[in-house]
């Protein structure tokens, strides 16, 4: 079972209550020291093993130690934003001056790194999961337009007839009786017997 275990600072000690279980109360002397406890207390009133019971700390502390953590994890992130961005600009003009000829030192140079981080940023990196999920995307389009092109031109080109000889699609399609219905001409001629 999952608690929420809510931890205020009282003197030396931290007084801890779980919303999710009346009548549990306890303390600690460390915030380390509050999932065992209130396991064992969470425990002891619902009869389950300590082991079963998951505990989430929720450390409660002043309104402005909360804003200023809140702002230190927006420009936190903010910040890994920006320098996986950076690192993508980095590795793309390394790249693109190694088609223009330059070697790496010289990249490492015009770049303010050691050639030896060139060297890494031109090796391929491990794509994330998202990058991984676009890529095989992007080549399941284009199999699909491959296949449907190849179909559309083998029709066109030629149809295999039952002596094994090929003749133009034209005048295979001149052979096909015409009847009416949802099919095309050139589906049912697709569907003639193959040698």
């Amino acid at each position: 079972m999952k608690v929420t275990a809510q931890a205020r600072r009282t003197g030396d000690w931290w007084a801890v209550e779980v919303p999710e279980v009346d009548g549990v109360f306890t303390q600690a002397k460390r915030l380390d020291q509050v999932p065992e406890v209130v396991a064992d207390a969470v425990a002891l009133l619902e009869d389950v093993a300590p082991s079963a019971v998951e505990v989430q700390v929720v450390p409660v502390v002043p309104d402005a130690v909360a804003a200023a953590l809140m702002l230190a994890k927006q420009h936190r992130e903010e910040a890994e934003a920006l320098n996986v961005e950076a690192s993508t600009i980095v590795r793309q003009t390394a790249l693109d001056l190694t088609g223009l000829g330059y070697s790496m030192r010289d990249i490492g140079v015009v770049l303010g790194v050691s050639h030896q981080r060139v060297a890494q940023l031109l090796t391929p990196r491990p794509m994330t999961i998202k990058e991984a999920g676009d890529a095989a995307t992007r080549a399941m389009n284009r199999s699909v337009t491959k296949k449907t092109r190849g179909n559309v031109r083998s029709t066109h080109k030629h149809v295999v007839k039952k002596g094994g000889s090929k003749t133009s699609a034209a005048a295979a399609l001149s052979q096909v009786p015409k009847k009416s219905g949802s099919r095309s001409v050139a589906a049912k001629a697709s569907r003639q017997p193959k040698a």
